[in-house]
Order: structure tokens, then C-alpha cells, then sequence
């Protein structure tokens, strides 16, 4: 497992690198996907030692991106004791960004909330929540291929009324 451990680690300094996230730190990561590995490892269908390399190189990899998207989605402004944003000496957006991103998530969350009501629950636990589609499908007592069809069908949804939205907003 060592060898493992090692290989892991090395991809996953490498992937925060080159995406530019600290917060993440790499031992952690490679923890999180050895604990995970194990309480799923009756998902892992291969018999060879590059197969198991793969397979718990996709399993970091979900958890890398779990982390990003749940970063993004739970990301507030700082703001100074005062609760003043400009306050501050730096900040990683400007006002007007933080407003603009603020503006987005409010108008994806109220199309999700327009969809059909499994549609809607299939995208809050698989994308804001984080769960896997096979996580989702048992949350929701339902078939994995039938969650997999109202998560596609949602995302489909929502493209359509998000670019709607974009194309009559004025320049």
C-alpha cells in the first residue's frame, strides 16, 4: 500500500498545483481516498495491481473534485469584524464578482427549483451535496441508471433555461 500511498500523493501535489488550490492539502486527500477505497471496495472489480492503481487514482480524483465543486458552492466573501468587504486588504474576488457569482448561484438554485421534483432532488444530492450518482440512488430508493437519467435530463433543464436567462439579459 505504500507504493500506493506514494503514487497518490505525488498525483495529487501535482493536481493541486496545476489548479491552483492550497486549501487542499495532499496528505489529506490521499487519506480521505484510502477511507473511502475501503468502504467501497466491493465496487473495485479489477485483479491486477494496475487496475487497482487506476481505480484509486479515479477515486481521488472524484474526491478532488467533490472538494472543488463543494468550494465553489459554499464559498462566502470575507468580510472584516465590521462586516465591511472593502475593508479588507485583499480579497480573493472583487465586490463586483462576489455580487455577480452571488447573482448566479441564486438563479441556478431557483431553476433547480422549477424542475420536476426528482429531477431537482437527483441534482441537490449528486451536485450540491456531493453524492455519487450510486450514493443518490440509494437516497432516493431508485434504480442507479434511473438517478443517472434525472441527473442528465436535469442538467439538460437547467442549460436550456440558463442560457435563455443569458441571452435576454441585456450587455
Amino acid at each position: 500500500m505504500n507504493e500506493h500511498r506514494d503514487y497518490l500523493k505525488g498525483r495529487a501535489k501535482r493536481w493541486l498545483e496545476t489548479r491552483k488550490h492550497p486549501d487542499i492539502d495532499p496528505s489529506e486527500l490521499v487519506q480521505e481516498t484510502f477511507l473511502r477505497a475501503h468502504t467501497r471496495i466491493e465496487q473495485y472489480q479489477g485483479t491486477s495491481e494496475p487496475s487497482l492503481r487506476a481505480w484509486l487514482r479515479t477515486v481521488m480524483r472524484r474526491l478532488f473534485l467533490d472538494r472543488v465543486r463543494r468550494s465553489r458552492l459554499d464559498y462566502e466573501p470575507p468580510t472584516s469584524p465590521s462586516g465591511d468587504v472593502e475593508a479588507l486588504p485583499c480579497s480573493r474576488s472583487s465586490p463586483s464578482k462576489v455580487v455577480m457569482k452571488a447573482e448566479h448561484d441564486r438563479r441556478l438554485r431557483e431553476a433547480v427549483d422549477r424542475l420536476p421534483k426528482d429531477q431537482a432532488t437527483a441534482i441537490r444530492l449528486h451536485y450540491f451535496e456531493g453524492l455519487t450518482v450510486v450514493e443518490t440512488a440509494q437516497r432516493m430508493n431508485r434504480p442507479r441508471d434511473a438517478v443517472a437519467g434525472l441527473v442528465r435530463r436535469g442538467l439538460a433543464a437547467l442549460r436550456r433555461e440558463i442560457g435563455r436567462g443569458s441571452e435576454e439579459a441585456p450587455p
